[in-house]
């Protein structure tokens, strides 16, 4: 019985205090389409450069779970990342940095993702602009969002 006590209370605990719930098997992989002008691609080229995109998982959280969203008010659930060699293309976008942990703490459970591309030459000034995209997961994974890059 002290075993079964022992499992139960911290789930009560968090049930109750920050409102989540056991996590549900999710998938957060989904596909973004990228497209690259011949000034972009030409730039990243002659660089040697890489294309990175990075796509931000965050929630809104519930009531109960304010207390523990980041400075910006939102629930981190982690990053994944993708490069692309400066050829427009599609990004499979894995969902392998997807922390399922607070989901519970999420406000109806959506997920956002928040997606935006750079050029990898930290170093460098800026080699691309891209066009930043924020779209729940669900609408990322029904109807991929294109993201559109140019020379900087």
């Amino acid at each position: 019985m002290f075993r079964s006590l022992t499992r139960l209370v911290p789930l009560m605990g968090c049930v109750y205090l920050i409102g989540c719930s056991p996590a549900k098997p999710i998938s957060a992989a989904f596909d973004i389409p990228v497209t690259f002008t011949p000034a972009a691609s030409a730039s990243l080229k002659a660089a040697g450069a890489q294309a990175v995109i990075e796509v931000l998982y965050t929630g809104q959280p519930t009531e109960a779970a304010k207390p523990i969203a980041n400075e910006s008010g939102l629930i981190e659930m982690g990053e994944d990342l993708a490069t692309l060699d400066g050829t427009s293309q599609t990004a499979h976008i894995t969902g392998n940095g997807f922390d399922p942990e607070h989901l519970g703490a999420i406000a109806g459970q959506k997920v956002t993702v928040n997606v935006r591309a750079y050029s990898d030459n930290t170093h460098l000034d800026a080699l691309i602009k891209c066009t930043p995209i924020s779209l729940s997961l669900d609408a990322a994974q029904a109807k991929p969002q294109a993201i559109r890059c140019d020379a900087a």
